[in-house]
């Protein structure tokens, strides 16, 4: 039984790693995220689903508040990837248009960990590890604190 069990989570792991392209660590933490909210995690209802304008401009601000805390710190790349995912989501508000976790995540413009730290918004309320990171290595402006970000789905 337990072979089973470790095997089933180590496939998960590949699986994590190959579609977010991750650090064992990183699909480690994720894999255990989703075991955590097994329910949430196999829901048809899920961050794939049509999204409720609150869910979607909370991400948003989440990743506008990444891509100026990037910047801030001089990291242009994550700047502009994380930029332009909320850019994404603010021009399918703005047109006043459904928008689904499934547009969001085949967008051209949207990449392995944008995907990945909108599953760990989903899934786990709270400061993501990629803004704890932040805030432990004093990246984070104290005129413009870190979001807790919540999905309320």
């Amino acid at each position: 039984m337990i072979e089973e069990i470790s095997d089933l989570f180590g496939r998960l792991q590949d699986r994590l790693i190959e579609a977010f392209n991750l650090s064992s660590d990183e699909a480690l933490g994720l894999a255990l995220m989703m075991i955590q909210q097994k329910k949430k995690s196999l829901s048809s209802e899920g961050l794939t689903a049509k999204w409720r304008k609150r869910d979607a401009l909370s991400l948003a601000g989440h990743f506008y508040w990444l891509s100026k805390t990037y910047q801030r710190s001089q990291e242009t790349g994550r700047a502009i990837t994380f930029k332009r995912a909320s850019n994404v989501i603010y021009d399918a508000i703005n047109a006043d248009q459904g928008f689904t976790g499934e547009e969001f995540f085949t967008h051209p413009h949207i990449g392995a960990k944008v995907r990945l730290e909108a599953y760990q918004i989903w899934l786990n309320q709270g400061y993501t590890p990629r803004v704890e990171g932040l805030i432990q290595k004093g990246k984070v402006d104290p005129l413009y604190p870190a979001p807790m970000t919540e999905w309320v789905g």
